[in-house]
């Protein structure tokens, strides 16, 4: 305190060098600083433990001026090796919470996925990449992940609405007709497929007319709606103009099985 006191700016350094030795990590860190010390002012933060968002808060500021190119590279150097073994730190001690802010500070993206896919934190990436809206990035891990309607999702934010379509439409069709608890026919009936037909539909107007009307008639095809006979007949119909098998053997069945259910009963369709 009497090098700060008396002696000004001159002695900061060693004002700082007293702090270390009594290890007030604090207080030597803020002194270290206003000397421009700034390797042992990183290095207080991090003898410190509890001192890591003090030095996170250091680098916030530092950004904020502007520094002549020697201290500017040496500041980058240091700023690279203080975040990566802040994340670290916390990585080792299952604290992903307070891990995250220091990742998110890293001075690229590359750095950030190769820290976090070296340590197998995909959910973490993931969320990071659609919070950057880095929405293609997203899409592929989400796709990694096995998560479909994910990767449909962030296909849409990415604009690319005709792949979101495509894969969405294949996923329901997987539903209806290969899923673990699926027969093959009928097609499982499930809560959420009506709602997924309709997004198919609205993100197909995006495209082009063409391109909405053959989902239009996919969708229809795999809609649990009850249909009548003339409008299986339609759709049949649309699926050859279309020449979508799916929809032709979709639709051939179902009237195959209005007509053996009409049987069934006694009645007599012509």
């Amino acid at each position: 305190m009497v090098y700060m006191q008396k002696c000004g700016t001159s002695k900061l350094e060693d004002a700082g060098d007293c702090f270390a030795m009594a290890e007030c990590w604090s207080e030597a860190a803020e002194v270290f600083l206003k000397a421009k010390c700034y390797t042992k002012c990183f290095s207080m933060c991090s003898k410190g433990k509890q001192l890591y968002n003090l030095g996170l808060q250091f680098l916030q500021q530092l950004e904020e001026h502007s520094l002549e190119n020697s201290k500017s590279l040496e500041v980058s150097a240091i700023r690279t090796k203080y975040l990566d073994n802040c994340a670290q730190h916390y990585f080792e001690h299952a604290d992903i919470k307070h891990m995250m802010p220091f990742v998110k500070a890293f001075s690229s993206m590359d750095h950030v996925r190769t820290f976090l896919n070296s340590r197998n934190l995909v959910d973490e990436l993931l969320s990071l990449e659609m919070e950057m809206g880095n929405f293609l990035e997203a899409a592929g891990i989400a796709k990694h992940k096995g998560d479909v309607l994910r990767e449909a999702d962030m296909l849409e934010k990415a604009d690319l609405f005709e792949d979101a379509t495509r894969l969405l439409l294949l996923h329901i069709i997987v539903d209806s007709f290969w899923s673990s608890n699926s027969r093959g026919w009928p097609p499982k009936r499930y809560p959420e497929k009506e709602q997924l037909l309709a997004r198919t539909k609205e993100m197909a107007k995006k495209v082009s007319e063409c391109f909405y009307c053959f989902v239009c008639v996919e969708a229809d095809a795999l809609s649990d709606v009850n249909k009548s006979l003339p409008s299986l007949n339609c759709t049949l119909v649309e699926g050859r103009k279309c020449a979508n098998l799916l929809v032709e053997l979709v639709a051939s069945r179902s009237i195959l099985d209005v007509h053996l259910q009409s049987r069934a009963f006694g009645y007599n369709i012509e």
